[in-house]
């Protein structure tokens, strides 16, 4: 993995979060405290992310692999084959067959920027004050 975060207009800010993080455990090997603390976010934090997305990957490939076996067995019964009756019972209705394009995201206005980040240069960002609010000296 590069130390390149991507972005698109439809991107979510969850999406930008697991991608720094996962960038952040790579830099720093695992090192859970050394990633927290370039992000900025206590461990406990960034180990309930980790967990939240170890939990959506396997109910992801789960999933996939439902799918895959639904997908079996409507092929075979469109070639006339039998089904066993362990099989689960599928309705050919039940099973959305989508064209690879119809995955694909809408296309962009845009295309996807390519933003950077050197995670060792990064610095803290700058207090700005407020219009109005006068700054203690």
């Amino acid at each position: 993995m590069q130390n390149i975060i991507y972005w698109n207009p439809n991107l979510t800010i969850d999406a930008l979060e697991k991608q720094a993080i996962q960038l952040a455990m790579t830099y720093f090997g695992g090192n859970k405290s050394a990633a927290s603390r370039s992000l900025g976010i206590s461990p406990r934090s960034l180990s309930d992310k980790l967990q939240q997305y170890d939990k959506e990957a396997l109910a992801l490939d789960e999933a996939r692999k439902k799918d895959a076996e639904q997908r079996e067995i409507l092929l075979r019964r469109s070639r006339g084959e039998k089904i066993p009756e362990e099989s689960p019972a599928i309705e050919s209705a039940e099973l959305e067959v989508k064209t690879p394009l119809e995955d694909l995201p809408p296309v962009l206005p845009e295309p996807a920027r390519k933003i950077q980040i050197d995670i060792a240069k990064a610095s803290p960002p700058k207090t700005v004050a407020h219009p109005g609010v006068r700054q203690a000296r």
